[in-house]
């Protein structure tokens, strides 16, 4: 059985004071809040690994990155630009940078990957049944008026259409407690289909066929669904259970757990280090061999280059927060196929007082090395990128409220489809 997130949370940030912050998340809409409870810890959307970040814990030969400045501690910000300076802190076998401040990110180059410099759903939607489109950029979603969500797609042009025909709920754990995860794996890799996890089913939308289905799931806890790298099933997930659904059917086939859609994924069991498991392009568990120490765990849904790069959201042990300053969270890069060789990105130091469990979330990749970073930092929220080979980190866009929560406008749940390599 896989140990309650919630659980994994508090661990990871026991060293860490509260924060009100942390609670600005809404019940059933985002999983960075502390009482998401009880989720699936196979972060497996595209791909998924976790490595160790304590010097203490980690030895070996690995690939060894950018060279870092002896007795570095941390990425240095360049006053006038705000970019992240290209040489990071050598941790272990990897290395880490640190995202610039809140009060930066609008200094930050503007690096243009196709989408609008601001995300904002329009005062007026029009509905997808009176106007089509055929692909995805970018899923959004908005407070439906008897509850639950309308998915929102924006096409490549910027433009926003409503699916009013179709509302998802959040998700329920077996604790009760409510989510609702979309990234990445949510848009299919040629964009012209979309897949929401709703309460005992899911929600396939295929915009060249024009049809909306849902489909049952034999289980009130689904928490996840994610297209597979090809586009040729859906793998959806609840805690313990694993289905396939076959790209045109309407039906689920179970498979056994783990399953996922990507070809790795971290798989963590109660009382036990996790493992880096590899499945088969029908999400089957093929493989698995321990995954070094250091992080807590991956929290997110994760995604994978074409290279064999995965990266995720993760929180951090205490002993390595201490050898970061007291960063107990970051965005994970990591070399599949060698896991010795990873990347890391953390809030700036003292962020921990000011930025939200869960701040920073992997929205996909950008060619070989870009990482798609959703930052909420303070009152803003922004889409980053992040350059996992330089240290680099651009403005890509702004994010504004989809929702609202006991009158509280907030950003909602976003994936963005696969995007553009701007080199």
């Amino acid at each position: 059985m896989t140990r309650i997130l919630a659980d994994l949370l508090d661990e990871a940030s026991a060293h860490v004071a509260p924060v009100d912050l942390a609670e600005r998340a809404w019940s059933g809409a985002r999983a960075r809040r502390r009482s998401v409870g009880r989720r699936s810890l196979i972060t497996v959307a595209a791909g998924a690994a976790v490595v160790a970040i304590v010097p203490a814990l980690l030895d070996g030969k690995g690939d060894p990155g950018p060279t870092a400045t002896p007795g570095a501690t941390t990425a240095a910000l360049t006053p006038t630009t705000g970019r992240a300076d290209p040489i990071g802190q050598r941790v272990g076998t990897g290395t880490v940078w640190r995202l610039p401040e809140e009060s930066l990110v609008p200094t930050l180059p503007w690096l243009d990957l196709g989408l609008p410099s601001r995300i904002a759903l329009p005062t007026r939607l029009v509905a997808l049944a009176d106007d089509p489109i055929s692909t995805v950029r970018a899923v959004l979603m908005t407070d439906a008026a008897g509850g639950g969500y309308h998915p929102v797609l924006m096409d490549p042009r910027g433009e926003y259409r409503i699916v009013a025909d179709v509302t998802v709920q959040p998700t329920v754990d077996s604790g009760g407690n409510t989510h609702f995860a979309i990234g990445p794996g949510t848009v299919s890799p040629d964009r012209t289909k979309v897949v929401l996890p709703s309460q005992g089913a899911i929600v396939l939308i295929d915009l060249a066929a024009g049809t909306r289905v849902r489909v049952p799931v034999p289980d009130p806890y689904v928490e996840w669904a994610g297209w597979s790298l090809d586009g040729s099933a859906v793998i959806v997930r609840s805690a313990d259970r694993a289905w396939t659904v076959a790209a045109g059917r309407r039906s689920v086939r179970e498979l056994p757990p783990p399953a996922g859609a990507g070809h790795y994924g971290l798989v963590e069991y109660s009382g036990k280090l996790p493992d880096l498991a590899t499945f088969d392009a029908s999400g089957r568990l093929q493989a698995r061999a321990p995954a070094p120490p250091g992080v807590v765990s991956g929290w997110q849904l994760t995604a994978s280059s074409l290279t064999g790069w995965a990266a995720t959201g993760v929180f951090l042990s205490a002993a390595a927060s201490d050898e970061l300053d007291g960063a107990y969270q970051g965005v994970l890069a990591v070399n599949a196929d060698t896991p010795s060789s990873w990347r890391m990105v953390v809030p700036p130091a003292g962020a921990s007082s000011t930025w939200s469990k869960g701040c920073c979330s992997v929205q996909g990749w950008s060619g070989q090395r870009l990482v798609v970073v959703e930052v909420h930092a303070g009152s803003s929220s922004w889409l980053l990128a992040w350059d996992m080979v330089s240290g680099q980190v651009y403005r890509v866009s702004e994010l504004e409220p989809t929702i609202a929560v006991d009158g509280t406008d907030l950003v909602g749940p976003l994936a963005i489809g696969p995007l553009p390599d701007p080199r």
